[in-house]
């Protein structure tokens, strides 16, 4: 379903950490990791934490850190009431966390958590208060720095704890070695703070029309966004019980963030703000300045800039870049010639006749129908270029939905799912519908969609009017706009400005323009890398440290020479160079692919990317021929056992051969028994590039291998 109300939110994509969630293998087990189903993994929205233990130390007892808060009650094992009377200043009441704690982090130890009690309406007495869910992470042996770090995430609406233990080894862990404490918080409206301005209507929608399809109907774009519409009437209704949503605004979590910081006990903070999270570090700085000793915009969204009425701009820019980049990449450009002309080609095709292709959620295992149309191709793609690591990909799977192959669409396509229900949607519309849309019109995004003919109906009318139509039924555009919100920062203090080239959301161009009226700002822009750069490439994240350590002085950027235009996945076309290698484990010996990593006994993953699912397993088992086929299928969910295809003789060895598919990737297997031991080898591989490495790798792998003498 397109719906230019949900291509607009401030996506950071969670794509690899998601598709690449595996349970661990145990290394005596025959098995292939990135064939194990996913655990389900249940995000709740209800805050039920669970009990402290009673030898839980305060925060008061974390060492060396700038933390001495001494709560004003004792620990409680929920959050204060909603509507509890508002206090004199907010406080934070420290709690058990409530979501799933990453490993790595021990509550009480080197993660703490509570929530922060805020005015709902800082203008009354008598408004009432909401409960923001906090994590403080320390350093393993405590913070040597009294200003921490403080995250400010994106959406807006999106939460940062509820995909904590997914994000955190990634994106937050490599933030401890700077020695200061790492803050993070749900924003008021969003994820586990309360209340969270969710609306289940919409999320249900979302699901049930992604076959386009409801109570066996077929639907129109313009249907589904009518219904989309109608759902979130019901949902502004159902959240009026029990919040205003007039009380959720960027200046009034700007203040949340000035309450916060002086509720830990901390002077000042370092801002870390990515996407909507760079404007709301923005609005801190406007208006709480003596809290900010530096700050970091990622991806920055300055309040001055038309977020609707530039987006045709941006989108085109983007696509324009994936085309000229793989043109003038000779390997790219051999492997997909023409690919303009073949993206825009496909678009008109699906937009004629749409497809259909299965996708799971990686993280329920959950199977959805999907109907692909060539508009929702478009907004599937501009997506994808958020995400540093599926940029490399995107020429071919541009060229695999051409040729009618949908493996690596679905694939993608299962982390946008699983992902969405992590936006609370009615507090992105409470601020987009009363910050954004006032300073834009239908008007300005036609004007600007005209220049642009190739998504001529990808910016339609329908498109375009949706996210009015939204605002309108939701009752948020009839108070007066906050006029600030459409006006530029001016600050002295030290900002340092990162993007990338192709961001298709927040071009560095809007980091420019940021940096205009910020009279200490450092600019730099990162070849190859899309959206949230600081969290995607180690570059970026050792440029920011350096700032942290020391804002007033330029940091060195030397990284940036060393990064170049993406490495486009192009398919295998040449043999792969194979090395020796023996496990006295199992007792064999034989070849594998050089550069390969051998992520488990005997199974070598390529990882030319983190979604790179290739691999190649080369295996001993103590048990028969016959009997570990059988565990093999049970193992992928076969509903039979395969039959053998062909033979072949290699070492002394006969290997029976065998093909079929698990999850929609293709599987070769070979399996030889000598003397009641059995030897196996295993490729999995995607579709389009099968042939080949059956070719280069499969068959000389199974040819090399024979027992350890």
């Amino acid at each position: 379903m397109k719906s230019i109300t949900r291509l607009f939110t401030l996506w950071l994509a969670l794509a690899i950490s998601l598709v690449a969630c595996r349970p661990p293998t145990s290394p005596t087990m025959v098995v292939l990791p990135s064939l194990v189903a996913s655990p389900s993994v249940s995000v709740t929205r209800e805050i039920s934490p669970i009990s402290p233990s009673p030898t839980t130390p305060s925060l008061t007892n974390t060492p060396t850190t700038a933390l001495t808060l001494t709560p004003t009650q004792p620990p409680l094992d929920t959050p204060p009431p909603l509507g509890a009377p508002t206090r004199a200043s907010s406080q934070f009441i420290s709690a058990a966390c409530p979501f799933r704690v990453p490993d790595g982090l021990r509550e009480g130890v080197n993660l703490h958590c509570g929530y922060l009690s805020v005015p709902a309406d800082r203008s009354r007495s008598d408004g009432g208060t909401l409960q923001l869910a906090v994590a403080i992470l320390h350093p393993e042996d405590g913070a040597t720095e009294s200003d921490p770090i403080l995250y400010l995430e994106g959406g807006p609406g999106r939460s940062v704890l509820e995909f904590l233990y997914l994000t955190y080894s990634r994106n937050f862990k490599p933030l401890l070695a700077s020695g200061r404490d790492v803050i993070l918080f749900d924003q008021r409206g969003v994820g586990v703070s309360r209340p969270a301005l969710d609306c289940p209507e919409q999320d249900r929608l979302f699901y049930e029309l992604l076959d386009n399809e409801m109570n066996g109907r077929q639907l129109t774009e313009q249907q589904m966004d009518r219904i989309v519409a109608r759902a979130m009437e019901t949902c502004a209704k159902n959240l009026a019980v029990k919040a205003d949503l007039t009380d959720f605004s960027t200046r009034a979590s700007a203040a949340d963030v000035a309450d916060l910081t002086a509720a830990l006990g901390y002077e000042t903070v370092n801002l870390w703000g990515v996407s909507y999270g760079s404007r709301l570090a923005l609005e801190v700085m406007r208006n709480h300045p003596n809290i900010v000793r530096s700050a970091t915009l990622d991806s920055a969204l300055p309040a001055q800039v038309d977020l609707y009425g530039e987006q045709p701009v941006n989108l085109a820019a983007a696509f324009d870049r994936l085309f000229q980049s793989c043109a003038a990449d000779e390997a790219c450009n051999a492997a997909y010639p023409d690919l303009r002309q073949v993206f825009f080609d496909t678009v008109a095709q699906l937009n004629q006749e749409n497809a259909r292709y299965e996708s799971s959620d990686p993280l329920t295992g959950q199977r959805y129908t999907v109907v692909l149309s060539g508009d929702n191709f478009i907004d599937l793609v501009f997506q994808f270029l958020y995400d540093t690591d599926v940029i490399t990909l995107l020429p071919r799977l541009i060229y695999n939905v051409s040729q009618g192959n949908y493996e690596l669409i679905s694939l993608l396509t299962g982390s946008v799912i699983a992902t969405h229900g992590a936006l609370s949607d009615g507090l992105y519309y409470a601020l987009q519908c009363r910050e954004e849309i006032p300073f834009t019109s239908p008007e300005k995004i036609r004007s600007a969609a005209a220049a642009f003919p190739e998504f001529a109906d990808y910016f339609d009318q329908s498109a375009i009017q949706s996210v009015f139509e939204i605002c309108t039924v939701m009752g948020l555009t009839n108070d007066a706009p906050d006029a600030s919100a459409n006006q530029p920062v001016a600050s002295d203090i030290s900002v340092l400005i990162l993007a990338g080239e192709f961001d298709p959301i927040t071009p560095s161009t809007w980091g420019q323009q940021a940096a205009d009226t910020l009279s200490r700002a450092y600019f730099f822009e990162f070849p190859g890398m899309g959206h949230g750069v600081s969290v995607a490439r180690e570059c970026p994240r050792q440029i920011m440290l350096a700032f942290v350590e020391n804002p007033s002085q330029l940091p060195k950027s030397d990284c940036i020479q060393e990064m170049g235009a993406p490495q486009f996945s192009v398919p295998v076309a040449a043999p792969v160079k194979l090395v020796p290698f023996s496990n006295k484990e199992m007792g064999i010996q034989g070849l594998s692919p050089s550069g390969w990593k051998e992520v488990n006994t005997g199974v070598f993953s390529r990882q030319a990317t983190p979604l790179d699912a290739t691999l190649v397993l080369a295996q001993a088992s103590s048990v028969n021929a016959e009997m570990l086929l059988q565990q093999l299928a049970r193992q992928f969910g076969l509903t039979e056992v395969p039959k053998s295809e062909s033979q072949r003789e290699a070492n002394g060895m006969t290997w029976s051969l065998y093909a079929f598919q698990v999850r929609g990737l293709p599987l070769a297997l070979a399996i030889a028994e000598v003397e009641g031991k059995s030897f196996l080898v295993l490729l999995q591989s995607s579709a389009d590039e099968y042939s080949a490495l059956y070719q280069y790798v499969f068959l000389p792998v199974m040819d090399s291998i024979k027992p350890l003498n």
